[in-house]
């Protein structure tokens, strides 16, 4: 959850300093947190009951290898992963590679030395 967390600070804070004159990362890692924990909690109620396949993926799965990932979880739960879908991923995926939210670590350390 941390690496979500980090992403998500970042992402608010290079708009906050966008978009105003001030950039409190103190209160956007605590509200961060805050909505975590509420996810989190919101989750774990809506499955309490659940009586059907689930698949867990975190954050650090999928970017460590992604298509594995995927994979996996289409098996549990019990889904064709087709070749049009997989070529529709893959193509998503490429798209991505260069895209700015891989700099979001990097970003965030900026504003930590700021």
């Amino acid at each position: 959850l941390e690496d979500v967390h980090r992403s998500a600070v970042s992402l608010v804070a290079n708009q906050m300093a966008v978009q105003s004159e001030t950039c409190d990362l103190s209160a956007i890692e605590a509200e961060w947190h805050r909505k975590i924990a509420l996810r989190e909690e919101r989750r774990s109620t809506a499955l309490k009951d659940w009586r059907g396949p689930i698949a867990h993926l975190t954050f650090e799965e999928l970017n460590a290898d992604w298509e594995s990932a995927m994979a996996r979880t289409y098996r549990e739960l019990s889904l064709d992963l087709t070749p049009k879908a997989l070529s529709a991923m893959r193509s998503l995926m490429a798209k991505s590679d260069h895209g700015q939210h891989r700099a979001h670590s990097d970003q965030l350390a900026q504003f930590r030395r700021a």
